[in-house]
């Protein structure tokens, strides 16, 4: 039977691509959030009063903030597989300094860094979610970023377990490692059906510069 030519062609999403995509969803929140519960140890190796452990945290959203305004031209060109694992190995090698540093101006600047690379990697994996989301005509969206929230929950609930035993280093350093080998696993099982540089569209909804400026 021939189909029939006004009725739109779904590809669905099955089997391992969409344990993979929700492998890295979840990874996310598991490996971008697992600093928040260690802040006070972070601030004591800082050494600095509570407003100024503030500011220099903060300083993170500056790295966001150039990212959404850069990285939507960079994915169109590269594709979302350089793109996530570059921002993936940058994110986690961020962290992994952070926690070592005791200048507040040098976490700052790693700080900024970091927001940068898990801002990259945010856009890029939504990018491919929301590609794939209408190119299938299910509804993914929410459930990854259900993912996501349950992966910060799970991190959350890791150092309530083992913090007042573990130290940071011992806590943090296992974690992410482990956290991005699983994600570059999923990376390459996932990218031939990620998207190229040219096949990333407007319809994708990558933030870019002068989109931001015509809204």
């Amino acid at each position: 039977m021939a189909s029939d030519p006004g009725k739109p062609m779904h590809n669905p999403i099955e089997g391992r691509e969409r344990r993979d995509l929700q492998a890295i969803f979840f990874l996310f929140g598991l490996g971008v959030m697992c600093l928040a519960p260690r802040l006070p140890d972070i601030k004591e190796n800082l050494g600095v009063s509570t407003t100024i452990f503030g500011l220099v945290n903060i300083s993170g959203s500056i790295g966001a903030l150039c990212a959404h305004l850069t990285m939507g031209h960079i994915v169109h060109r590269l594709g979302v597989f350089k793109v996530c694992v570059t921002s993936a190995v940058m994110t986690y090698v961020t962290i992994g300094i952070l926690i070592e540093l005791k200048s507040a101006l040098i976490y700052t600047i790693i700080n900024i860094i970091c927001g940068f690379a898990w801002a990259s990697y945010h856009i890029s994996i939504n990018a491919q979610a929301l590609h794939r989301q209408a190119e299938s005509g299910t509804q993914v969206i929410p459930m990854l970023h259900g993912l996501w929230t349950a992966g910060a929950v799970a991190t959350a609930f890791i150092a309530l377990l083992i913090s007042s035993n573990v130290s940071l280093n011992w806590h943090i350093y296992p974690l992410i490692s482990i956290v991005l080998i699983l994600k570059l696993r999923a990376f390459s099982r996932l990218r031939p059906v990620l998207l190229s540089g040219n096949e990333v569209t407007e319809d994708d909804e990558i933030v870019t510069f002068g989109k931001m400026m015509r809204s």
